[in-house]
């Protein structure tokens, strides 16, 4: 490898994670940035899948990261390595064309507009030619609503009466994973594998979890079910828009009566669904809201009753609706794909009205899209852990947690107890960077308390990022925990602070906004939550990064709500043992975005001044790098590395 650097670290834990892979041990690794860690554990995940013959799945959470393994380390491994192994990029179903629904939508008159019409031509062309039927790999963009009546749905596929069965491409993906050593997934598609009970990904001994920090949100969401009125509208008007029952032959083994009756059911679900998601609306508002729901039969189950019906209706015609052979016809096949999506929906409304799970959370979402509302009723765990150690840790050989911020203030128990780990194994790895040279924390401690005078500190906080934006002339993200300071900042600082380009996240696409971002030595990048983690811009590109607050969890969110009421029904309080502890992670993320290489130079300000002044903040110092810390402003100026244009406050 060109440029390599021997790094103890890496090597320290390539031979730890072997040791917990040979003895079939549970290890949770944190390792800093820069020690180059997917190497570290990519080379002995390799050894154990060889020498057991049992496969190894590495989740990711980001698609980023996802990319760099399957396409730059592992090809560089396959070179590199004294011996050939195989490995397989493992994506949900829906990513790949189908060939097959492909080629009915355009004889079932599913494209009507001149648009839909040219892009499915130009999709026609594109699949003649590609090798992977990925929807990434197209070389244009593909509309979503086109993309859904022609990708590889499982519950539509067709098996082995498909006729495109040999040049399928996910059954040639599926080939590719049976014959694969290393599995590279995401953290969605692994617990989704999970929770259908690994129908998905092929049989695994071990499981690496990248940018582990985030497994406990992800387990909790596809874990849990949701029941949507997007979904059911798209069902629905999928029924009454194709050629399944309004057109009708002997072929299809359905007579007229019967397809009318199924139509009125489908139009009787439509109208009890719409009542329904009426009646939330009514009840919760038509705002962007997350409402907690603590009461069972909050509405009644008549939309319930009316998708059952349906989709029985729709189980007893798809067993009627066969082909030449006598074998259930491609039409009956997605007839009973939709009989089994309504009965899921159906399921989940259940479990949601009955509220039947008692460890699960509950609540309505509620969020404007232009002149609609997008409404979902969301049923999730509580508490991951007891899942994860019935379906996970008992049935897998080794499972291994690693990210750059697993640990708070030199302890896993937060992660341990999160995600059920008990008795892993831990193994604790700094960074080979020199912060102390690198890096200068500035903390903003004469700026009031955010907590006992919230507006006061908002107006002071704007004031000093205009500062600091101003004294590195650019090359800086700001990191917000709220839209609403996010906005204030990004209006005030457009207004006052001239010469540089303030940028906000959702003005433009996020791949959009950091190409931009790299490119203006004068940008500024004003971002929430997902640009907190997977964002990387080493060298001057980036050489500030401003913390305006400290990323607390509060209580408006549902299921952060139940699990510290949770906590403190225990005994225990849950600042402490929950917020305190996430807050750091999360802290530690945002910090991590400015030093990437051992060349990188540049200031991390956290303008909330509760991190020296709390009883509680020496839990947020002793988890942050050892940087050099200053309270006196004239200090960044003097340790930037980099100057950018002019800039003058008006």
């Amino acid at each position: 490898m060109k440029n390599y650097e021997c790094r103890s670290e890496q090597l320290d834990m390539a031979l730890r994670i072997e040791e917990a892979l040979a003895t079939n041990e549970h290890l949770i690794v944190e390792a800093g940035t820069g020690i180059g860690k997917s190497l570290a554990y990519l080379v002995p995940l390799i050894i154990y899948a060889k020498t057991t013959r049992k496969k190894a799945v590495v989740a990711t959470y980001s698609k980023t990261l996802q990319e760099q393994l399957t396409k730059k380390d592992l090809p560089f491994l396959l070179g590199a390595l004294p011996f050939k192994f195989n490995f397989a990029l493992c994506l949900g179903s829906t990513n790949y064309l189908c060939i097959h629904r492909m080629k009915r939508s355009r004889q079932m008159g599913l494209f009507k507009e001149d648009e839909e019409i040219r892009q499915w031509d130009e999709i026609l062309h594109w699949m003649r030619k590609t090798k992977t039927g990925i929807k990434l790999d197209a070389p244009f963009k593909i509309d979503e609503k086109i993309w859904l009546e022609v990708c590889r749905e499982s519950d539509m596929c067709m098996g082995k009466k498909c006729p495109y069965g040999l040049t399928c491409f996910y059954n040639r993906a599926k080939i590719e994973r049976a014959n694969a050593d290393i599995l590279v997934a995401n953290h969605h598609l692994f617990f989704t594998d999970l929770a259908s009970n690994n129908k998905i990904l092929p049989h695994y001994g071990a499981v690496l979890f990248d940018e582990a920090h985030n497994a406990e949100d992800v387990a909790a969401e596809f874990l849990g079910a949701e029941f949507s009125y997007g979904n059911m509208k798209f069902i629905l008007s999928r029924l009454a828009g194709g050629k399944y029952f309004t057109s009708f032959s002997e072929e299809n083994g359905i007579d007229q009566n019967d397809a009318e009756e199924i139509l009125k059911s489908a139009a009787r679900t439509e109208m009890r669904v719409k009542e329904l998601f009426r009646k939330v609306i009514a009840r919760f508002g038509r705002e962007k809201t997350l409402a907690r729901v603590r009461e069972k039969h909050i509405f009644d189950n008549t939309a319930g009753e009316a998708i059952g019906e349906l989709a029985r209706m729709l189980k007893n015609a798809a067993a009627k609706m066969k082909d030449e052979d006598g074998d259930i016809s491609p039409e009956g096949c997605e007839i009973n794909a939709y009989a089994g999506r309504l009965t899921e929906s159906k399921n989940a409304l259940e479990l949601f009205l009955e509220q039947s799970e008692g460890d699960f959370v509950y609540w309505a979402d509620i969020q404007p899209r232009g002149k609609h509302l997008r409404a979902i009723l969301y049923s999730c765990p509580l508490n991951v852990a007891r899942i994860l150690k019935q379906t996970l840790y008992k049935k897998t050989d080794s499972v291994i947690l690693t990210s750059a911020t697993l640990c708070v203030d030199g302890s896993f128990d937060y992660i341990k107890e999160r995600l059920g780990m008990d008795g892993a194994g831990e193994l604790l790895l700094g960074s080979p960077f020199n912060y102390k040279e690198q890096a200068l924390l500035y903390v903003a401690g004469d700026l009031p308390t955010p907590s006992s005078a919230p507006d006061e500190f908002e107006k002071a906080a704007i004031e000093r990022t205009g500062n600091i934006c101003a004294a590195a002339g650019g090359g800086t993200f700001v990191l917000f925990t709220s839209w609403k300071s996010l906005e204030k900042a990004h209006e005030y600082l457009k207004e006052n602070i001239k010469g540089l380009n303030f940028m906000r996240q959702g003005q433009m696409s996020r791949w959009k906004l950091l190409e931009t971002f790299k490119k203006e030595p004068s940008a500024v990048l004003l971002g929430t939550n997902s640009f907190w983690q997977g964002i990387d811009v080493p060298g001057e590109a980036l050489r500030c990064v401003i913390i305006f607050k400290l990323p607390f969890a509060v209580p408006d969110n549902p299921l952060t709500e139940a699990r510290i009421e949770k906590i403190e029904e225990e005994g225990q309080k849950a600042f402490i043992h929950y917020q305190i502890p996430q807050a750091a992670i999360m802290l530690k993320q945002g910090v991590g975005r400015l030093i990437r290489t051992k060349t990188d130079k540049g200031v991390i300000a956290i303008l909330d001044p509760r991190i020296i002044h709390s009883s509680y903040g020496k839990v947020f110092l002793r988890s942050m790098p050892n940087c050099r810390i200053s309270t006196d402003i004239e200090d960044i100026s003097a340790f930037m590395p980099f100057h950018g244009p002019d800039t003058s406050r008006s």
